[in-house]
């Protein structure tokens, strides 16, 4: 019976007389040629029965790949060394009758002898031989190009996972953000299990959690720990963690941080390199977003320094201006710039003799600059810009020195004294009055006094007119007691002593009407009325203080009222206020004089007046009301008249 080898060379049954014919042994010949160029390919190569799916045939090289012996791959079932059970590949086997025309390509796995599974390219044809149907197999092995093609996609993904973390680091400005990112990118390139990335911070000597991505992602706390996972073996194994790898992120000997990385599957070196250098990467990002971190809060602090200044600079009541080493105007608060009437961004760097006009001031600066000691205060009268007459400028320059004790400059503080001055003026003028004021009732009193002591030489004889003199005496005493008075509360006042006040309890309206009454026989030139307004009222108040009050403001309403006019007082007590108003028909005070109307000392500048006193009622009157939580103020018109109002809270 001829073999099925036989068959496949083609003599059949006649195979015994093959030397008798020479065109069967040149066939032959032809045949092992054939047959050994099959055994020399690399690929193995496979005859199939069918349906049955049987080798019946195989080159050297299907042997080698298997690790098999050629011989012992015949009569195995095809099924049993390649992975073809659910590929249609084993349908057409069976039904070769169904087999395409053509070829059939398909990718599977072959099984080694030792358990190894060979990833082949498998091309199946149909053949028939002698009439019979086959099916021959032709397994390419792609291993190697699959290696090498899955070597190129690492790389291919790493490559992008370098250029996606440098865009991240590059153009990201929040730190966690930028490194959750950069956790995010490794997880989906490298295929970690899960990958986290801690900063260091040297001042706490600690490491921070700033990302987590893959399967945790909860960032526990601010100073969270690599966790204790790679000795924890239940949870290795429950994860199937098979690779950790963990790399200190280090920029010029210096640690920032830590990125570790946990795997389901091995490493290879390629990887392991590429994050490696990726680390560095995520490191020098670190190193970079915290340098730009520091710089931006040294910026916000600069900024806020700088705003402090220049609140301070605003807020300031005096004006300050300095200027460099070369006389240039560098710096010049709002409060300078309104004294010396110019504007800070016209004169920037520029010298101050184009600037500044008053040539002492210039020259306080060029002399303290030139480093003389000596130099007194200036004192500068300029032109007052929103009001007539002039202020009074006291101007004081000192170095500006650096750390290095380098002079760079000037500074000169110009503080406003016209004030300190009118107050001067008016305390010079008061001791004149008060001299003049104490000078007029005394001379009376002595006068009338040596009358009455030498009566008999003047002939005063008569009781009334001896009483009319001791009248006079008692009244110019009551004048001098009162101007004693009012030095006195003078005194209290300059030395920061509070109106001390005896409440008690009184009736608002009985009050007004006794001081008044006492102005109706004081000054029986005047008419006197009075609106009490739901008045009738008992308050706690300092009576004496109150009295004082009315009888300073109704004095200044009779001295400054014609004869005839009409003075009219108010009084009201509401629920939360005591009103108490004193309207005359005088002369009236100019809008320009009420501000000041209440300070010590002051006169109302008036030429067609020679009004005596002191200059101190009106303040007194502020002095009280204030005491008991009250306010003062004046509405006049100029020779119109004058209403001097305050305001109490009524403490019933």
């Amino acid at each position: 019976m001829p073999t099925e080898r036989d068959k496949l060379i083609g003599l059949g049954e006649h195979s015994s007389r093959k030397s008798y014919y020479p065109e069967l042994q040149q066939r032959l010949l032809e045949l092992e040629r054939f047959k050994a160029l099959l055994d020399s390919s690399n690929d193995a190569i496979f005859q199939l029965e069918v349906p049955s799916g049987h080798i019946i045939d195989a080159n050297e090289s299907a042997g080698r790949q298997l690790g098999r012996e050629r011989e012992d791959l015949l009569g195995l079932s095809f099924f049993e060394i390649c992975d073809l059970n659910h590929s249609p590949a084993a349908q057409l086997i069976n039904n070769v009758e169904n087999f395409p025309e053509g070829r059939l390509l398909v990718e599977t796995d072959l099984y080694g002898s030792d358990g190894r599974h060979i990833e082949v390219e498998m091309t199946l044809s149909r053949m028939s031989f002698d009439g019979a149907p086959y099916v021959v197999a032709v397994a390419r092995d792609i291993s190697s190009s699959r290696r090498t093609e899955q070597a190129l996609s690492e790389r291919i993904q790493l490559a992008t996972l370098g250029s996606e973390i440098g865009n991240v680091l590059t153009h990201s400005s929040d730190l966690r953000h930028t490194l959750q990112a950069c956790a995010t990118l490794l997880v989906k390139h490298t295929g970690a299990t899960f990958a986290r990335i801690w900063t260091f911070n040297s001042r706490a000597q600690l490491l921070e959690l700033q990302a987590s991505a893959g399967i945790y992602t909860q960032i526990n706390g601010k100073f969270s720990r690599i966790p204790p996972l790679v000795k924890d073996q239940d949870w290795v194994r429950r994860e199937n963690i098979v690779a950790f790898a963990g790399y200190p992120l280090i920029v010029t000997d210096q640690l920032v941080g830590v990125m570790a990385m946990f795997f389901t599957q091995p490493m290879n070196e390629v990887i392991l390199s590429s994050l490696a250098t990726i680390a560095n990467e995520i490191a020098n990002g670190i190193k970079r977003q915290k340098s730009e971190d520091s710089l931006r809060q040294t910026l916000v602090e600069m900024e806020a320094a700088r705003a402090r200044v220049d609140a301070i600079l605003r807020s300031v009541a005096d004006g300050m201006l300095v200027t460099d080493a070369f006389n240039r105007l560098t710096l010049m608060n709002p409060r300078a710039e309104e004294l010396l009437g110019i504007r800070f961004s016209d004169a920037l760097m520029n010298p101050l003799e184009t600037s500044i006009p008053q040539s002492a001031l210039l020259e306080q600066i060029k002399n303290t600059l030139a480093g003389r000691t000596d130099i007194p205060n200036t004192i500068l009268e300029i032109p007052a810009r929103e009001q007539s007459g002039s202020i009074v400028l006291q101007s004081h320059s000192a170095l500006v020195v650096s750390e290095s004790g380098t002079v760079t400059g000037v500074v000169t503080l110009l503080r406003d004294i016209t004030r300190e001055r009118d107050i001067d003026r008016m305390k010079t003028e008061f001791i004149s009055r008060a001299a003049h004021e104490l000078r007029t009732p005394l001379a009376s009193v002595m006068g009338y006094a040596d009358l009455l002591l030498n009566k008999e030489a003047y002939d005063i004889n008569d009781p009334a007119q001896q009483q009319e003199f001791l009248s006079l005496i008692w009244d110019k005493g009551q004048a001098l007691s009162n101007i004693i008075d009012d030095l006195l509360d003078l005194s209290r006042i300059q030395t920061g002593q509070q109106t001390e006040l005896n409440l008690e309890c009184c009736n608002l309206a009985e009050l007004v009407s006794r001081v008044l009454q006492s102005y109706r026989l004081f000054s029986s030139t005047h008419r006197f009325e009075l609106e009490s307004l739901k008045a009738n009222r008992e308050l706690f108040l300092d009576k004496g203080k109150i009295e004082q009050v009315l009888e300073n403001l109704l004095s200044n309403a009779v001295k400054y009222s014609p004869s005839g006019s009409r003075i009219l007082v108010t009084a009201e007590v509401c629920d939360q206020t005591t009103w108490i108003s004193v309207t005359d028909e005088g002369v009236g005070i100019a809008p320009d004089q009420q501000e000041n109307i209440f300070e010590r000392f002051y006169r109302i500048d008036r030429s067609d007046t020679a009004i005596g006193g002191l200059g101190l009622g009106l303040a007194i009157v502020k002095e009280i009301i204030e005491a008991h939580g009250g306010k003062v103020g004046l509405k006049s018109t100029p020779e119109q008249g004058s209403c001097f109002f305050v305001t109490l809270p009524t403490r019933l």
